[in-house]
């Protein structure tokens, strides 16, 4: 019935909108028919919903009642959820993320820009201690050197099993300074798991420090050369400067293996090009500037860390 229209004899009836204040159900959606038109009104708990999102809510609900009404024999699943702007919006709208950034520079090209403008400056903190960009960047170069005495090429593979350290960022940085991928090994890996990846990836070079060396030769066959980061009197002789290695986009960064939930684990490349748009998207997304502190948190096997 008409609510507007309630008629009682003997009695005027007007009609009196209260609203408690509270909602009976998380989301209640009530319609009624007056003056020939179905009205509706949703309830919903505050806690759990927006206004903005309920009144999107209404107004997908409004739009499938007009198709409905436009074409009453379509299936249910022809029937269109959102709106033409809607559509538009996150078709086209949430899509323009075009950017004018160079993604040419590696990230080893940064930070030797870096080196080069704030060489002075703390590039990595570590139990009370500092490393500069400087030193960090030499002491790297200086292992990108050996690396490519040792015949390492562009886009090999290389291995390092290190605990947190300034051994194990400088290892990192220089596999990539001598043009190789670097495939970070977790030292608490089971011991299976390890000599899968080592045999997978089918590495010939595994960098470590002095106290995972013994497990990772262990692990390893004859035709892998491990070698100490640690051993300073290694790399003293090897100059400072940067290698040169010009480095493509597309050219390896590092290799992360699965789980192998799901059968064996499955090597997974990433190139620099990837590296460099995610690093460069997440400074401008937290406005990262020269005074930012960035805390490492999780294991550096774990992608983009």
């Amino acid at each position: 019935r008409d609510r507007s229209q309630l008629i009682i004899r003997g009695l005027d009836v007007q009609r009196y909108d209260f609203h408690s204040g509270i909602a009976k159900f998380d989301l209640m959606m009530q319609t009624w028919e007056e003056q020939g038109k179905i009205g509706f009104a949703i309830e919903y708990a505050t806690a759990l919903f927006t206004a903005s999102t309920v009144e999107r809510m209404g107004r997908h609900f409004q739009q499938i009642v007009d198709e409905i009404l436009q074409s009453p024999d379509q299936q249910i699943r022809e029937i269109g959820l959102i709106s033409m702007e809607e559509e538009h919006l996150l078709r086209e709208g949430f899509n323009q993320t075009q950017v004018n950034e160079d993604w040419s520079q590696s990230v080893t090209a940064l930070i030797e820009e870096q080196a080069s403008v704030r060489g002075h400056e703390s590039a990595v903190v570590w139990e009370g201690q500092s490393l500069t960009y400087r030193e960090l960047n030499e002491r790297a170069n200086q292992v990108a050197r050996f690396l490519l005495e040792q015949g390492c090429e562009k886009n090999q593979i290389v291995g390092i099993m290190a605990e947190r350290s300034f051994v194990m960022i400088i290892g990192l940085l220089a596999i990539e300074k001598a043009g190789c991928a670097y495939l970070p090994i977790d030292p608490i890996t089971p011991g299976e798991r390890i000599q899968y990846l080592l045999e997978d990836s089918g590495i010939r070079i595994v960098l470590s420090h002095t106290e995972l060396i013994d497990k990772v030769r262990a692990m390893g066959t004859t035709e892998i050369a491990v070698y100490d980061l640690e051993d300073a009197a290694r790399y003293a002789s090897y100059e400072c400067t940067n290698p040169g290695i010009q480095l493509h986009p597309d050219d390896l960064a590092y290799v992360l293996y699965t789980s192998g939930s799901t059968g064996n684990p499955k090597g997974v490349l990433l190139t620099h090009g990837g590296m460099t748009n995610r690093l460069r998207w997440m400074a401008d997304q937290y406005g990262m500037d020269d005074k930012e502190v960035v805390l490492q948190k999780t294991t550096y096997t774990f992608d983009v860390s």
